[in-house]
């Protein structure tokens, strides 16, 4: 059925100041989905500025021709909060478990309290703009950003949905990122004396993340059915978050890790110690459930890291260190992006791999060879791997 085509009426409104007034109906999309109709009014300007009758009537010809010749979809009357809820409920369950509950944080810590009440076709890029550059002066430059990318998922999928003409979000611009600041790598010296110092279950744990790389959820998930000790290798499938078994945070982190025959070793001695059957945990607890990480970081890791002199470091920085050694020993990117469960090489590069001080001086020493053989050079401090 044809739209009515509609001229609107116009008004004058005011006592000291008056304006004209255009009235109009616009159509929108309920929050069940269903088309209704809203009634606009649109302010063309004073009396006295626009002048006469004829003149606001020009005027609001061009605005109804507008409306009268639009294709567009009708705006949605849903407010951001509704639409939250909305997603909440069809999108968010499709992620992990530890996804859902970062974006329900954000979205609560964040969202919610600026754009609650709004409703979506309402929300503008200079209001996205202005709210990103609001966090900016107050938070980190992660920390916004992963709330920017949060808003732009929600509202990505308000346009799939036929709510939102367009994404505000993709036209907002992130501040400059500030210099990165270099993560703390341990030598294979100080990993050394870690070891040493450590007791059981942590010892092993902490050999096992620097010989793999593997994530914290992926280490303590792992049964001794992973571990395969006739092709010396260890089978990453599952991973666990706040007690629960999930599989790995993506499919690249699937895959399977060479066993050094150093930790191969390490772990047979520990199975005989622990009496542990296939299905069992490699690090379990007397209730037969994973131990829990943060709890043994916090009470053995880091006091012997404390003891030793050494920064207080997270099971993370593990899985950082074996990255760099690699790169040190000239492993290509791909390899350890591989071995890491990295979706991107990007991802390796960028947050995993920095180079270590004696490289920088030997490259340095390397060109200085080439320019001036006789030249003065810097003292040659190589670290040996872990063997």
């Amino acid at each position: 059925m044809a739209r009515k085509y509609q001229r609107g009426s116009l008004v004058i409104r005011g006592t000291r100041r008056k304006v004209y007034v255009l009235r109009y109906y616009e159509s929108v999309l309920l929050p069940d989905r269903s088309l209704g109709r809203a009634r606009r009014s649109r302010i063309l300007g004073s009396v006295s500025e626009v002048g006469t009758k004829r003149k606001a009537w020009e005027i609001a010809e061009t605005i109804m021709r507008e409306a009268n010749l639009s294709v567009e979809r009708p705006e949605a009357t849903l407010t951001f909060r509704q639409f939250v809820r909305l997603w909440e409920e069809k999108i968010l369950p499709l992620k992990k478990q530890s996804t859902q509950k970062l974006y329900r944080e954000t979205l609560a810590r964040y969202m919610l309290p600026t754009f609650s009440g709004m409703r979506l076709c309402d929300i503008e890029v200079t209001d996205v703009q202005g709210f990103i550059t609001s966090h900016a002066q107050r938070f980190a430059w992660a920390t916004v950003q992963h709330i920017k990318l949060t808003l732009n998922q929600v509202l990505k999928q308000a346009v799939e949905w036929g709510y939102l003409r367009d994404n505000p979000v993709a036209r907002a611009k992130m501040p400059k990122r500030p210099p990165r600041v270099e993560k703390v790598i341990l030598t294979p010296d100080q990993v050394k004396q870690l070891l040493v110092r450590l007791r059981e279950p942590c010892h092993t744990a902490v050999a096992t993340a620097v010989a793999t790389g593997m994530r914290r959820c992926e280490l303590f998930a792992l049964r001794w059915c992973d571990v395969d000790f006739e092709k010396s290798v260890i089978h990453v499938r599952q991973r666990i978050y706040e007690g629960l078994i999930d599989t790995p945070k993506t499919p690249r982190s699937i895959r399977d890790l060479p066993m050094p025959k150093w930790l191969a070793e390490k772990l047979l001695q520990y199975r005989q110690r622990t009496n542990g059957g296939l299905s069992n945990f490699l690090f379990e607890g007397l209730s037969g459930k994973p131990l829990n990480p943060v709890s043994m970081c916090q009470r053995v890791l880091q006091p012997a890291l404390s003891a030793l002199g050494l920064p207080r470091v997270s099971w993370h920085c593990f899985r950082r260190t074996l990255a760099t050694w690699l790169s040190e020993q000239g492993t290509q990117i791909k390899t350890t992006q591989e071995l890491l469960g990295h979706s991107s090489v990007n991802t390796t590069l960028e947050y995993y791999v920095q180079s270590l001080t004696e490289s920088r001086k030997q490259a340095i020493e390397m060109v200085g060879r080439l320019m001036d053989p006789n030249g003065p050079k810097f003292a040659s401090l190589v670290s040996p791997l872990v063997q």
